[in-house]
């Protein structure tokens, strides 16, 4: 859901390398002494608009630092630096002198040294580093490295995750560490949809109320013990409604996502979110869905495609141009009522429909670029280089028919047959035979792979690679640790960026949200901690200009969305503006015209069906149902009129 937010933060970190720029004539340099000035212009990204001098602000707005530590005895003037956290020493010499002058300079917590010759380590103990490496320096025993190393313990609310272990990490090889935590059912490490590397600390979640410890083992023995503390924290309970509301589709839109990449469809009407409220993005909508659009040059990209109850379409709120008239869209294409399969094209920024198939039966997700005809057969969708050097969608039938099981380009028929399409660029797709004796065939992950893939079950019962007819052992789903999760949710908030293109947000304390078990939504908003109970689903987040104010958008137990602002930390109902039924208008286009009766007819016939929306406006005769009645009713209005 966060196609658009990725691609924004994307922009804005090559905006944050840029600065006004400004006259070297009139720039006065930063109040350092030559060698110290020297450094600064000598290490990448201190003189940020590349002018040839390095001003205060500049200076104080540097990150990170690059340098040769040979001849510096007094390295202090870097706490002038508000916003250094890390310094990299490479070559030469790091005098003692200058090494204790760095505990002047508190705000750093990373150090690195490349090939540097100092005399001792102490000063990093001091330092409270929370990395540090040290790659071709003088040697140090392990002993030594162990000695600047520190336990932090750790204190975290239920429901929430904070950072602790022993630091500074990175003295020794991650393939020699293990960190462990006695008492699992207290807390757990924060690793929903990651697999955290070996490390001598973690991000720690809170699941129970109580007290356990971690340990830090190097080289397979103990060196490290700390305590873990989970404290209790109420959630707020709001209460429900008595009765439950339709809860809103959800839906991944770039055009119609209000910047965020996220869609709402309540009823037949299409909302963005921005700032906390709704807006109406499209009304009368039939179906929506988002995919990849050719262009006449061969490109692609992202659109939204909404099809609506009269039949028409629109891709990224542009008219498609077609005189068809369609019943639902997918996979970048509309299907008309009678089985007509079309596909849209853009050319010269406009959108046409091309047919492409005219016995379309249906789509099944898990096949990739085919769809099944209306008999059955396997049809592969292909985009295929014309004679004239142009592009075009082509269907290629396969002869592939009574499929029982199939998964990507993969089909198991009734006789127990494996089939695979293959399609190489330029060439027409290709059906092979691949195995026979066939169950099923699906995504599983086996005991030499580690990530999930197609696997094929026998008739005997065995798996195997559908690739090299291989056999291999499945990891069952007890057995499978990604499978065992301690909550329902958790990811961190959307990376945003000050007016000065400074990052905002650290997804190296933990993710900032999490779904509990129960239902509890806790939410962890630079450092300000909240909770509300009967979430059901995360749904998406923003930001107003600048970060200053955060949106966290949630649906509840009963349907219903809320939304949790930083601006007051606290959370609020969203609520949907039934848009006003109007009597007769059985196609929801906004009035009331013949195409209703026409639609209202084939409904009482059994050709159709009718949304909640339609329904109420075809029920004229207000007898809680839907007959011939209701058709005069219309007529009579249309004769009226």
């Amino acid at each position: 859901m966060k196609k658009f937010t990725a691609l924004i933060s994307v922009l804005a970190m090559l905006t944050s390398l840029t600065a006004f720029p400004a006259s070297a004539e009139t720039a006065v340099p930063v109040d350092v002494n030559a060698d110290a000035y020297a450094a600064l212009l000598d290490s990448y990204g201190c003189d940020a608009d590349k002018d040839g001098v390095v001003t205060e602000e500049e200076f104080r707005s540097v990150q990170s630092l690059r340098m040769n530590p040979c001849g510096f005895e007094d390295l202090s003037w870097m706490a002038g630096m508000d916003a250094l956290t890390s310094i990299t020493f490479e070559e030469g010499t790091l005098s003692d002198a200058a090494a204790q002058s760095l505990l002047q300079v508190p705000q750093i917590d990373t150090v690195q040294m490349y090939n540097v010759t100092l005399d001792s380590i102490g000063f990093l103990r001091d330092m409270k580093l929370k990395y540090c490496r040290m790659q071709e320096c003088t040697p140090f025993s392990d002993s030594e490295l162990l000695s600047i190393m520190r336990v932090e313990n750790v204190t975290v609310q239920k429901g929430f995750a904070a950072k602790g272990g022993v630091f500074p990490e990175g003295l020794f090889s991650t393939k020699d560490l293990m960190l462990t935590i006695e008492d699992t059912s207290v807390a757990c490490l924060d690793t929903y949809g990651t697999v955290q590397s070996p490390s001598s600390n973690s991000i720690f979640y809170g699941k129970e109320v109580g007290e356990t410890t971690f340990s830090l083992s190097i080289y397979g023995r103990e060196e490290f013990t700390g305590k873990i503390i989970v404290e209790d924290f109420t959630p707020e309970v709001v209460p429900l409604h008595e009765t439950p509301v339709e809860a809103p589709q959800i839906l991944d839109a770039i055009h119609h996502g209000g910047g965020i990449g996220t869609a709402l469809l309540k009823g037949d009407t299409m909302y963005s979110l921005n700032d906390g409220a709704l807006q109406v993005e499209a009304e009368h909508v039939r179906s929506f869905h988002s995919d990849y659009i050719y262009d006449e040059t061969g490109k692609n990209g992202y659109c939204d495609i909404v099809v609506h109850h009269d039949g028409t379409v629109t891709t990224n709120g542009k008219q498609l141009h077609t005189d068809q008239k369609f019943v639902h869209g997918e996979d970048g294409c509309c299907i008309t009522e009678d089985g007509e399969l079309y596909v849209i094209r853009k050319e010269n920024g406009e959108y046409y429909a091309d047919l492409l198939y005219s016995d379309f039966g249906m789509y099944d997700p898990k096949v990739g670029q085919c769809f099944f005809s209306k008999t059955g057969e396997v049809i592969y969708k292909s985009y295929m280089e014309q004679e004239d050097g142009s592009c075009r969608w082509q269907a290629f039938p396969t002869g592939i028919t009574d499929v029982i099981s199939a998964q990507a380009n993969y089909f198991v028929d009734k006789n127990n047959i494996l089939w695979q399409v293959e399609h190489e660029k330029g060439a027409d797709p290709q059906v092979v035979k691949v195995a026979e004796n066939v169950a099923s065939i699906g995504i599983h992950k086996y005991e030499e792979y580690p990530i999930a893939t197609v696997i094929y079950i026998g008739m005997d019962g065995k798996a195997y690679q559908p690739s090299t007819g291989k056999e291999v052992t499945l990891i069952e789903a007890s057995e499978d640790p990604e499978k065992v999760q301690h909550y329902l949710d958790a990811a961190n908030f959307s990376v945003w960026y000050d007016e000065n293109g400074k990052m905002m947000s650290d997804p190296s304390v933990g993710h900032d949200y999490h779904l509990t078990r129960d239902n509890v939504l806790t939410i962890d908003c630079r450092g300000k901690k909240t909770a509300i109970t009967d979430v059901v689903q995360f749904v998406d987040n923003e930001y107003s200009e600048y970060g200053k104010v955060l949106y966290a958008y949630f649906l509840r137990t009963d349907g219903s969305l809320w939304c949790y602002s930083s601006e007051t930390n606290d959370f609020s109902e969203i609520t949907f503006e039934v848009p006003e039924a109007i009597a007769g208008d059985v196609n929801l286009d906004g009035s009331v015209g013949v195409a209703d009766a026409v639609l209202l007819q084939k409904y009482l016939l059994g050709k159709t069906v009718l949304s909640p929306a339609q329904a109420e406006n075809a029920e004229l005769c207000k007898d809680h149902r839907i007959n011939g009645f209701d058709l005069a009713a219309l007529k009579r209005m249309l004769l009226s009129s």
